[in-house]
Formats: C-alpha cells, structure tokens, sequence
C-alpha cells in the first residue's frame, strides 16, 4: 500500500471515528464503554480539574481545622485570667523607704509608686509604708523591716516577712493570701494579723479572725499569738493570748488601728485591736502597766544641743553601756521599737539626746548588753529645744582602710553625718542603689567586718536627711 493511500486511510479513520460502534469481534460487557474522545488534550484537561479539586479540599480540611482551634480560643483565654497579677500601690510612706528589683541594689521608693510581683521594699529606722494591692487589701511595715512580693497572682496571693514586723489586712476573696516568715508559712482565712522576724522572734499574733499555721495545721484565732521562736521559752511553739498591757504599748498596733478605723473596708472588722481603747483595766493589767525603775533612776532637761539626760544606778552590773530610749507617743519608749541613742560605757551617767525639732518626748534609760536591753529606768517628759536645721556645707570627703575598717576625714560640714555605701559588684557605689550604713555626726570610721566575707567596693557620703552629697574616692575592704 502506498503512502499517499495509507494517509488518506487514517484522514478517513480520524474523520469517522466519533460515529464508530464497537467490533463484532469484542465480547459483550455488562456496561457500555466511555464515549470519551480519546484526545490527549482532554486528558490534560481532566487531570488539570482533579488537581484543582485536590487542592480546594486541602484548602477546605486547612480551613476547618483552623476553625477547630478558634473554637478553643475562649479556653486558652480563661486560662490567661487565671494567671493574672495585681499590683501593689504605695500608699503612704512615713519616713524613708527604699525599693529594690533583685534584693541587692536599692533605690528611693517614691509615694506614688506601682510595684509588680518579685520586687523588694524596706523602710529604714523611724519609717513605715503602707502597699495597697488592687483588691483593696494592705501590707504595712513598720520600720525596719523588709518584704518581698513573692507571688502577686491574682489567685495567691505570697509575701515573704525578709525582717521586722508585718502587718495585712485581707479583703476577704477566694484567693489564697499568705506571709511567709523564713519557711514559716502563715495563711490568712480573712483576717488581720501581723508577722514577726526578728533573730529572736518570729511568729504570728492574729488581731482578726484566724490564720493558718501551714507547717503543723494549726489554726490561730483572734486574739491569740504563735511563735515558732521566741526568746521567752513561756511563749514559744505554743498558742497564747495577746497580753493586753503589752498590746497597750505597742505603737506599731495602734498606729494600725487608727489606719483600719479610717478604713472603710476594716472599720467595722476592727477585732482584738479595738482593745486597745478599752479604758477599764483588771488588776492584773495595772500591775503590770506600772513601770519599774531596777535600779536605774532617770532625770532630764532641754539643752541648746539637744536633750540632756542624767541617771543614777543602783544594783545593775554587766551592761555594756546604756540605751537613751524615747517616742513622741508611747510614754513607756522600749528599745527596738522607738529611737534610741548610745551611750557607751558602763560607768556613763549622762548623755545629751541631738533633738532640735521643738517637740515633746518621752525617754527612758536602759542597761545595754549584748544587742538588748533591760533594767528600765523611770520615764521623764522633756520639750526638745527648736532649732533651724543646719545646711550642710560641700567639702571633699578622702577615704582610706585599715583592715576591715574605712577611714575618712572631710572639708565643710555634716551636721546629719555620714552613709558608708558598699556593694561586691558597683564600682562606684551609691546611697539608695546600694547597700549603706549610717554613721552619726563626729564620727568618721566604720568597722565592716560583721559583713559576710567578700570583697567591697566602698565610698562615703554626707548625709541630708534626704540624700547623699560629697562622696569620697573608692576603697577595696576584704572581709574574710
């Protein structure tokens, strides 16, 4: 067969080939055979439609899954508020306070400031801060104390008593509210209480409602008071009652009753503090609110340097030295709790007190020993005398060591004397930043050895009552 035919052959096949019908040849089948054209470029086109249908249901699956997880959206933003924080606001600050964010540098805590979950706030002597959290409950140091805000979750609520004396006041919620006094643990059960850390007490005294003792169970009720450590063995590990007399003469307490009667949220929860102002007293009590002199007899008058005092003792010995205690408010003053001036040596017998502000005191001697006091003498009332505060002059200020002592001399005037600032790791270290000691007018060293081992940078400053100005050169002390 030619080309030419073969051509025209296969021209007249393609041209007939819709109107074919199947051969004799092949078998019957059950179902007819596709009358698709069997044309190439319809099979690209099939596979073209299958892909893209392929594609929109992975397009469709993706969208339903994504829809799948917005559903559960609302869940994981429950979880969210349960993990919320309050914020605790400073509310008052009588004194001076100081902040810190990681416990070792420190800085001036404003009145107006909004601390978060793990700062520090300490109060330096004759200061207290009230912290207001978002709920309205309070925490209040009284002076000399520390506290860290542990966990401020809004579901519990954590502090940590670092030192001195604690007082909160609960709004009563379903969070958990707990201060922590070393690995103490005391949790409120909608109350007022307070929290002791001292080396030689620490423990809990409850004024309202009741509190937790964690670690045993135990369960102390308004009134009553638990100290895990306490130098008088009748008080310790043991609930007592709250002496009223003592309760009496605690500034710290009645400074806190006058706050929650201010209050709106506590005036009317005042519990075992409205004591306080009960004016009936049992025999008892008057026995013991009378103030004994052993041994020591206290006389003292107004001077154009401040307050002078003079004593005379009698069948005390083995002090160190005395303590000049005294308070505007509390007419029985009491070492660790108000001001005190030293007066050192046993055979001292009179002191002069440096107050200068015009106002009324009330003082008190006791024998000075081994970081206490005892022997009180009589208390006697005395009108410092008024005096313009000093200004104090700029001079420099050049330090130098002699083992672990720092030495200074100084140009112009410190009439409020001297910070020692030191830190292991600022260079330069600075008051309200760092860690500092205070030295009084006319004294111009400092013994570092009672700090823990290391090495310290340390400088000096003058001190404004305020601040700091006039810091010396750095040293290095090695306290080993």
């Amino acid at each position: 067969m030619s080309e030419d035919q073969n051509s025209a052959d296969e021209s007249s096949v393609n041209e007939t080939a819709p109107e074919e019908t199947v051969p004799e040849s092949v078998p019957d089948k059950t179902e007819p055979e596709p009358t698709t054209p069997k044309n190439p470029k319809n099979k690209k086109l099939i596979l073209v439609v299958l892909a893209v249908l392929a594609l929109l249901l992975l397009v469709a699956g993706t969208v339903m899954m994504m829809s799948g997880n917005d559903e559960t959206e609302p869940e994981d933003s429950s979880q969210t508020e349960t993990t919320a924080e309050l914020k605790a606001a400073v509310t008052l600050i009588d004194g001076t306070a100081l902040y810190s964010e990681d416990g070792e540098a420190w800085r001036d805590l404003a009145d107006d400031a909004t601390l978060e979950q793990g700062m520090y706030v300490r109060t330096e002597a004759d200061s207290r801060v009230i912290l207001t959290l978002d709920d309205g409950s309070v925490i209040r140091l009284n002076n000399s104390s520390e506290v860290f805000l542990d966990s401020l979750a809004a579901e519990a609520v954590l502090i940590g008593n670092q030192s001195g004396e604690v007082y909160t006041r609960v709004v009563e919620s379903d969070r958990t509210f707990t201060v922590n006094v070393d690995e103490d643990a005391y949790e409120a059960l909608g109350t007022a209480y307070q929290t002791t850390n001292k080396p030689q007490i620490k423990g809990v005294k409850v004024y309202q409602s009741e509190v937790e003792f964690k670690s045993k169970s135990l369960k102390v009720t308004e009134g009553k008071q638990y100290f895990a450590k306490h130098s008088d063995k009748k008080l310790a590990a043991k609930v007592t009652t709250i002496s009223l007399v003592k309760l009496r003469k605690d500034d710290f307490a009645k400074w806190n009753l006058e706050q929650d009667k201010a209050d709106a949220e506590f005036k009317n929860k005042l519990g075992y503090l409205s004591k306080i102002e009960e004016t009936k007293k049992t025999n008892n009590e008057q026995k013991e609110d009378e103030p004994s002199s052993d041994g020591i007899s206290l006389s003292g008058s107004s001077s154009d340097k401040g307050v002078a005092l003079s004593w005379s003792v009698s069948g005390v010995s083995g002090m160190e030295g005395f303590k000049a205690v005294y308070s505007k408010d509390s007419s029985l003053p009491t070492f660790g709790k108000h001001s005190s001036h030293y007066a050192s040596g046993a055979d001292t017998r009179s002191t002069v007190v440096g107050i200068t502000d015009g106002k009324t005191y009330y003082f008190r001697i006791c024998a000075y020993k081994n970081g206490a006091c005892s022997n009180y003498s009589n208390a006697v009332v005395v009108k410092a005398p008024f005096k313009a505060k000093e200004k104090v002059v700029s001079g420099a200020v050049s330090l130098s060591t002699v083992g672990t002592k720092v030495k200074w001399t100084f140009g112009g005037t410190a009439p409020y004397g001297f910070k020692v600032v030191y830190s292991k790791t600022n260079t330069a270290p600075k008051y309200g930043q760092d860690n500092a000691a205070f030295v009084g007018k006319g004294t111009t060293q400092y013994d570092m050895s009672g700090l823990s081992p290391g090495t310290y940078h340390v400088r000096v400053c003058k001190y404004t009552e305020s601040g700091c100005v006039d810091y010396s050169n750095k040293v290095d002390v090695v306290v080993s």
